[in-house]
Parts: structure tokens; sequence; C-alpha cells
């Protein structure tokens, strides 16, 4: 009952008039041990928190005028350049400039879109090959016997291989007068350089 009793008497009670509040700060001031006493008392129940907060506030309110200061002035700087470039006091020439790099970056920028949608083309279609390729290929490959040569390539390397065996052959019996006896070594030979030649070949290949 009690508060509820504080609580109408301040609802009731009503600011005081801008009047008689400007005479009562003007008596408050006139006091002069009241607001060193204030001040005194703020300081007392501040902890050091709150003392460098308010210093790093008290100090970006000091530096908010020159940062608006500085923000004016380059504001001012690009407003001046841009006057320089498109105002009324631009020459014609730096005008001139400004159109002809514009119309080179147009120029660039068509060239480059020209490139990309060549190179682009390029890739489809190689990639497209790829694909054919792939669907054409095999489901496994094998990888213990590789044929490196399939085409009539190992063919023709055969048949010259023996015409070569059989001219030398027939050039060593020549010389021996055609004798059994250069048959044999020859033939001997013949084989001794096939199978040096075999096994080469399947080391390399």
């Amino acid at each position: 009952m009690k508060l509820e009793g504080t609580n109408r008497t301040m609802l009731a009670t009503t600011p005081p008039l801008p009047t008689a509040q400007n005479d009562q700060a003007s008596a408050c001031k006139s006091q002069l041990q009241v607001i060193p006493q204030l001040q005194a008392g703020l300081a007392a129940c501040r902890n050091t928190d709150e003392v460098q907060r308010a210093s790093a506030l008290l100090s970006t309110i000091d530096d908010v005028p020159d940062f608006f200061a500085s923000q004016t002035s380059q504001f001012n700087d690009l407003l001046l350049t841009g006057d320089s470039f498109f105002g009324t006091s631009a020459s014609a020439s730096a005008i001139q400039d400004v159109k002809q790099r514009n119309q080179e970056l147009k120029q660039t920028a068509a060239a480059s879109q020209a490139a990309i949608a060549k190179y682009t083309t390029i890739i489809e279609r190689a990639e497209r090959d790829f694909v054919d390729e792939k669907d054409a290929a095999p489901e496994t490959i094998r990888d213990k016997v590789v044929h490196v040569l399939d085409d009539y390539t190992l063919l023709v390397l055969t048949i010259s291989y023996v015409f070569f065996i059989l001219v030398g052959l027939l050039y060593y019996m020549a010389s021996n007068n055609y004798t059994v006896t250069s048959l044999i070594i020859g033939i001997v030979g013949a084989s001794a350089i096939s199978l040096f030649l075999t096994i080469l070949a399947l080391i390399l290949l």
C-alpha cells in the first residue's frame, strides 16, 4: 500500500516549469562548493574501466571535427577533379582523351569477348571429340600386354627383316662358294641376330 501511494504521488507530481527549472539551476550553480563535491563523488564512484572508456570517448569526440574536415576536403578535391574533366571548366583535350580511352577499352572488351567465344568453341569441340573417343574405346583396357604397333607397320617391318636376313645369308654363302657349312653358319648367325633383336624389342616396347 505504501508503494502504491508513492507511485501515485510521483505520477501526480508535475514537472517544473522551464522558468522555475532555470532559476533552480542558477541557484545551484551559485553554490560553488556543490559542483566540485559532485565531481569528486562521480570520480570516486568510477572504476578504472569506466575512466578509460570515458577518456577514449572524449578523445574520439575530439577527433570527430578533424575527421569531418578531412572528409570534406577530400570530397571537395574529388568535385574539383570531376569538374576539371567533365565540368564547364574542362579542357577539350582532356575530354577527347577520356573518350578515346573509353573507345579503346570498348574495343579491347569486344576483342576479349570474341577470343573467349572462339576458345570456348574449340574447347567444346575437343570435349566432344574426347567423349566420342571415350565411347568408342573398350570398357576395359589390357594392362598386361600392350601392342604398341597394331597396324601394318609391324607387318612391313617383319617382311623387310626377313628380306634382309635372306640377302645377308645369300651374300655369306656366295662369299664361301655356296657350301653346306656356310649355309649352316649363316642360319645360326641369322637366328642369333633375330633372337637378339626380338629380346631388344620386348625390352623397349
